[in-house]
């Protein structure tokens, strides 16, 4: 604020100190925050009718913003009309329209019942979605140890699958420790999924890594489709560290073994790996 009011003083006219100054100066007064008493000083104080317009249009802008949100703020009006008015005074042309731009109310309000009711058409058609998500018995995975097959059973566990292609969301790999080959699936029960990972194919009591509500993992595919997109597959020490590398996040350990890709197809993933008796959350795709 120091800078650019000591630029406005030097050039008046200034073509990148003004705008900045008035949009700072009217921020700073409606959040309330530590500079807000010098930005309303110098407002106050100020006789430049760009830096006056400028802070009148934000002021302006963030009322509107407010009302299209369903909660206006009356403070920002009042403030835009007062600094407009100041700003006309030193120039009688300036265009109300231009620097007080208005929101029609019946306009947000048309807007916000579509909104409101895209949402409503979703949410039925997700539950619809829901209820067609594909879930395989345990017997659809001949290759699973049967002691790991019988704890699926146990638990009434189906498999979900996306909504086209090959059986998946059981994958074998060592997740634990070199040497030693285990087993990660997906297990859904009441329409809610939990990631099982066995320590070896005499495991009974499977490590739990997260539960998702299985509506967590819908988006919209071709057309107007709506499919189930969670997928958990191996990853490797190259796929680790590559994905470390490009996204950041929690700095991996000495990679030995195998880890747990647990992906939201088409927009992100995590990859869980086993670590010094624990599970860590590392860098998947963004």
């Amino acid at each position: 604020m120091h800078y650019l009011e000591a630029t406005a003083a030097a050039d008046p006219n200034h073509p990148f100190a003004l705008r900045p100054l008035a949009h700072l100066y009217a921020l700073s007064i409606l959040e309330h925050g530590p500079l807000a008493s010098r930005a309303q000083g110098g407002l106050e104080a100020s006789r430049n009718v760009w830096v006056l317009g400028n802070a009148a249009y934000m002021f302006q802008s963030q009322y509107n913003q407010t009302l299209q949100r369903g909660t206006p703020n009356p403070r920002a009006a009042e403030l835009a009309e007062r600094y407009f008015l100041r700003a006309k005074a030193l120039d009688p042309n300036l265009d109300r329209r231009a620097i007080l731009p208005q929101i029609e109310p019946q306009g947000i309000t048309r807007a916000r019942q579509v909104e409101l009711q895209a949402q409503r058409d979703w949410q039925a058609r997700a539950e619809e979605a829901i209820g067609k998500i594909r879930r395989l018995p345990v017997d659809a995975f001949p290759e699973l140890p049967s002691a790991v097959a019988g704890v699926l059973r146990a638990r009434k566990c189906g498999v979900p699958q996306l909504s086209a292609g090959a059986p998946r969301n059981v994958i074998r790999g060592e997740f634990f420790a070199k040497g030693e080959v285990g087993w990660a699936v997906l297990c859904s029960v009441n329409n809610s999924t939990a990631l099982l990972a066995f320590r070896n194919g005499h495991d009974t009591n499977p490590d739990t890594l997260t539960t998702s509500e299985d509506r967590s993992y819908l988006q919209g595919l071709d057309g107007d489709i709506i499919g189930y997109s969670h997928e958990i597959t191996g990853a490797d020490r190259d796929f680790i560290m590559r994905h470390y590398r490009a996204y950041g996040g929690p700095e991996p350990p000495p990679i030995d073994h195998r880890g747990i890709d647990d992906a939201f197809l088409g927009k992100a993933s995590i990859t869980w790996y086993f670590h010094s008796g624990k599970w860590l959350r590392l860098s998947g795709a963004d």
